[in-house]
């Protein structure tokens, strides 16, 4: 169940990028991958990634930055690629391996 609501996550932030590249400027588009940080941040594995960040001391919006630049490098990865979301790739990403 987790593992599809990750994917549903993230299917979202790629329809939601798309349209907002295309209809609302990427200003606006910054926005949408700053709110899917958001969301992503209470989910794993972006949640474990995102606390140990917090953790070490950094900043939390500079977080939320980082994780929304992950969470558009997958979501295109996935798109370009034509595959389907496999959480446990993310997760391997996420520990670096």
């Amino acid at each position: 169940m987790k593992n599809r609501s990750l994917k549903c996550l993230v299917a979202a932030c790629c329809l939601t990028l798309a349209a907002s590249a295309v209809c609302l400027g990427q200003d606006r588009s910054s926005n949408k991958l700053k709110d899917a940080a958001l969301s992503a941040r209470r989910q794993e594995p972006f949640k474990s990634w995102y606390q140990e960040r917090i953790a070490k001391g950094q900043r939390p919006e500079m977080v939320r930055w980082s994780l929304a630049r992950k969470l558009a490098a997958t979501t295109l990865i996935i798109w370009q690629r034509g595959e389907k979301f496999d959480g446990q790739k993310v997760s391997a990403t996420l520990r670096g391996e």
